[in-house]
């Protein structure tokens, strides 16, 4: 977890904003007191490279997908209480010549907190002959975007507006397909015999950006 000052002032007097980001496992964001506004952003894990030879043309991993909102509270701000969160693992690459692993969907609160975000896709894993696929658009967001497919065997960058680069693929025996750029970039894939098969897809993220 990071964490950051927002802008200051936003909130009820005394409160100067506050900016919590995760990038890996779950848990609970506590509700800081005097806080009147928040902003959610979810992205889903990027799906992994893969490996091929010949015609099986290697694919790189979809990108995840994004969901975001904002909420406002009355005067006073939120009150006490906890919104739950869970941030999608990237898809590992392949090893050797097989498809890459999916992403996994990220997710922020739930029925009966602050917000409901639910199913923001991770990356499908890339394949042979067909590109992984970007993740499937969430629900609750004012926006849910769909994750962008793989080009070819470049990654498929995370959905807008915050997801991170696809990883680029393999270029020679010293350049070894890359990693997506986190948040929730799809991983290159391995064109070559060797370097070990694709390369990883980047974790998601949930960030929660109080005012």
């Amino acid at each position: 977890m990071t964490t950051a000052l927002a802008v200051a002032g936003v909130g009820e007097a005394g409160f100067a904003g506050l900016t919590d980001t995760y990038t890996s496992g779950s848990g609970t964001e506590t509700i800081p007191a005097l806080s009147t506004v928040l902003t959610v952003k979810v992205v889903g894990g990027g799906g992994g490279g893969s490996q091929f030879l010949g015609a099986n043309n290697p694919n790189g991993g979809g990108g995840g997908a994004e969901s975001y909102v904002t909420v406002y509270s009355g005067p006073g701000g939120f009150g006490a209480g906890t919104v739950s969160w869970s941030v999608g693992a990237g898809g590992a690459g392949s090893v050797g010549s097989t498809n890459g692993s999916p992403g996994v969907a990220s997710s922020a609160g739930g029925s009966g907190q602050l917000v409901n975000i639910a199913n923001v896709g991770g990356g499908g894993g890339g394949q042979s002959n067909t590109p992984g696929i970007g993740g499937t658009a969430g629900t609750g967001g004012s926006v849910n975007n769909a994750g962008n497919n793989s080009v070819g065997a470049t990654g498929g960058a995370g959905a807008s507006p915050d997801g991170g680069a696809g990883g680029a693929s393999f270029v020679l025996p010293s350049t070894p397909p890359q990693a997506g750029t986190a948040p929730g970039g799809g991983g290159g894939a391995n064109v070559n015999s060797i370097g070990g098969g694709g390369a990883a897809g980047a974790n998601g993220m949930v960030q929660f950006i109080w005012g």
